[in-house]
């Protein structure tokens, strides 16, 4: 079951395998916040990595609406949705609530994107500054992981 449109595992594998790229980015950057890399940085390299320029995007005075509806585009592909992250990630750069809530607030598929965000932020506040919020985060972020690497 689940064959008969084409959705079984099979093409949900060939899927992660297309977007490897964006996944392993991502991965690498988690991975190097969660070893003590500063999130703007860490943002920056990956960011440049998928073409995007995180720095002149935040400056440009767009709201965080505009710019994940008219600038990147707010699908729940990790094509669309890993540029959101990482610009939500960098403007709001200490400030788990914020980003967590600008991401809700800019609307789109925005509960993959939210789970994928709030581990990169989780990790880079910890857990002190997440607190309530962050444990919500945790559970969702398990979802998201089961997801994901189906």
């Amino acid at each position: 079951m689940g064959n008969e449109l084409g959705g079984g595992r099979t093409n949900v594998h060939r899927c992660i395998l297309f977007f490897s790229p964006h996944t392993q980015i991502y991965s690498k950057l988690l991975f190097d916040v969660v070893h003590g890399a500063d999130l703007r940085q860490a943002v920056v390299k990956a960011a440049q990595e998928v073409g995007v320029d995180v720095e002149n995007v935040a400056k440009s005075g767009m709201s965080d609406t505009d710019v994940v509806q008219r600038h990147f585009g707010s699908a729940c592909y990790i094509t669309s949705s890993l540029p959101v992250v990482l610009y939500l990630a960098y403007k709001h750069a200490g400030d788990f609530e914020g980003a967590v809530l600008a991401n809700v607030n800019a609307g789109g598929e925005n509960a993959h994107r939210g789970a994928a965000l709030g581990a990169l932020m989780g990790a880079a506040v910890g857990y002190t500054v997440c607190g309530d919020v962050g444990s919500v985060c945790v559970c969702v972020c398990t979802h998201f992981f089961e997801w994901w690497y189906v």
